[in-house]
């Protein structure tokens, strides 16, 4: 398979703390490879969020180190898998909100996770940290925000080009930690010849705009 796999990580000039986190693992035991990355953001307004970042990518990079390497070469369904993510994902949920509550504060993070292997991309994510599929005809967002603003679009309610204006496109409706219970959504695509997979933040997605994305026709 032959995966390539890179990461980078910036403040920017506006804030005092890094809220990111993320993890990258490339595995292979000689008949199989696995790539495995998770990207999280603290979510703004919310107290410690570089600790709720660093604690939902840990979790997820300790499932990978510990659980996946069993399964290698098992013939591992979607189903199956997104079992396993929803039990470490629940987990640190429920860990960081009743945190949370004893500390008197709130703490959240955004999510998104993918895993390629056996020829097929699983995802999941929660917040409005984004899956975007990459190849030679442009780039495809895989994953869909869970911001107030998204689903005034859903029902109609707005326009997409209203929606880039809208004033509320930060508000979150899902996030890790945010509430007692998580609802994290999940994605299954094959891996086409030659593409490529980006996870990001809204701090990098934001500056740029569709042509510097290179967007897509095709399915968010």
């Amino acid at each position: 398979m032959g995966t390539i796999g890179a990461a980078v990580s910036d403040i920017g000039t506006r804030k005092d703390r890094n809220q990111d986190a993320y993890g990258l693992r490339i595995a292979s035991n000689g008949v199989c490879e696995a790539a495995f990355a998770v990207v999280c953001d603290g979510v703004g307004g919310m107290e410690h969020g570089e600790v709720a970042s660093s604690t939902a990518v840990d979790a997820m990079l300790r499932w990978f180190d510990s659980v996946l390497p069993s399964m290698f070469t098992e013939n591992l369904s979607a189903r199956m898998l997104y079992r396993m993510w929803d039990s470490v994902l629940q987990e640190v949920n429920l860990r960081l909100f009743r945190q949370a509550e004893v500390c008197g504060s709130r703490m959240g993070t955004t999510l998104a996770a993918v895993l390629l292997l056996n020829g097929r991309c699983c995802a999941v994510s929660a917040g409005d940290t984004r899956i975007y599929g990459v190849n030679g005809a442009g780039t495809v967002q895989i994953s869909r925000d869970h911001t107030l603003v998204q689903r005034e679009v859903e029902q109609g309610r707005i326009s997409v080009e209203q929606a880039r204006r809208d004033a509320r496109k930060n508000v979150l409706v899902r996030c890790v930690g945010g509430a007692p219970r998580l609802r994290p959504e999940y994605y299954t695509r094959p891996i086409e010849p030659d593409s490529g997979y980006l996870l990001c933040t809204d701090g990098f997605y934001r500056r740029l705009t569709e042509r510097e994305l290179r967007i897509a026709p095709g399915p968010g």
